[in-house]
């Protein structure tokens, strides 16, 4: 039984999973099964992949479902005792797996966690520390959850069900809020593991499914919201923005008042309501927004 499983999924990306492949193939720990999930491709995803001719790759063809439906077919699959996942578009180091390796050995934990590299869309380097997931001067012993970036055991998988198919936006937080259900051993490898290409086309850029994301989450996990209010001031605001970018100024107004009315003391949020009121403002401030749905 190998010791990790590594879950990617793709649809359409035959022109790109060819690196991802090489990223796994190339790892220093060796002893892991690589399941690769085609979500419906109509290009040459399988021919890519069946060239490489590894054993340790499992390719499964499935019709179009979407990627937590994918991931969970990998899940259903996998055989090893700890789970990890790669988007295709993305590249592991040469230690990713090495790193969680030694990490595991020192304590048994549910979840190990990896630095990532971030590379922009003009090359730019920089790395998030999953100690620090959201800013670099607050540190959180949560982790930091992105494909890649973790690997989890897989009898807490199998208990959390694995990722919400309902939605198409924040699989990966939803996942966050459902192992706050459980207490966990989560542990840091402190280095960085795999390398992150922000898409240019995935469900970040898709604004109705942020919205219907974010909103499903709140009544999904309202126990978390109301110990969080400033995370529930966070969603409020962004669900308000998004519809600003669609030009929803109704709805945008509506969730900045609702933003507000959660901590009255942030001026920010009033600001921006009024900004959502004025026609020419609001233009300056949220221009021209192609919503890809």
């Amino acid at each position: 039984m190998p010791f990790f499983s590594i879950i990617t999924p793709s649809y359409n990306r035959a022109h790109i999973i060819g690196q991802a492949i090489n990223s796994v193939l190339t790892q220093s720990f060796t002893d892991f099964e690589f399941i690769i999930v085609d979500d419906g491709s109509t290009d040459d995803t399988e021919k890519v992949v069946q060239a490489f001719g590894d054993t340790r790759i499992q390719y499964i063809k499935q019709e179009n479902k979407g990627v937590c439906a994918a991931r969970n077919t990998g899940i259903r699959n996998a055989k090893a005792p700890y789970i990890t996942f790669l988007d295709s578009d993305d590249q592991a180091l040469p230690n990713w797996l090495d790193d969680f390796y030694n990490t595991i050995n020192l304590k048994t934990p549910d979840l190990v966690f990896c630095d990532m590299q971030v590379i922009d869309n003009q090359k730019n380097c920089k790395i998030r520390r999953a100690e620090y997931p959201y800013r670099e001067d607050q540190y959180s012993d949560n982790g930091l959850y992105m494909p890649g970036s973790f690997c989890i055991a897989k009898h807490l998988l199998d208990k959390l069900g694995g990722f919400d198919e309902n939605i198409r936006f924040g699989e990966f937080t939803e996942l966050m809020f459902s192992c706050m259900n459980y207490t966990t051993v989560r542990l840091f490898t402190q280095k960085a593991g795999i390398i992150y290409y922000p898409s240019v086309d995935g469900g970040g850029k898709n604004q109705v499914n942020k919205i219907n994301a974010s909103l499903y989450l709140i009544q999904k996990h309202p126990q978390y919201f109301k110990n969080k209010p400033n995370v529930l001031l966070l969603y409020y605001q962004n669900i308000a923005v998004s519809h600003a970018q669609l030009k929803q100024w109704s709805k945008a107004s509506g969730y900045f008042i609702k933003a507000y009315f959660v901590q009255p003391s942030n001026l920010k949020t009033l600001v921006r309501f009024f900004i959502s009121l004025i026609p020419f403002l609001r233009d300056r401030v949220w221009p021209d927004f192609k919503s890809r749905t």
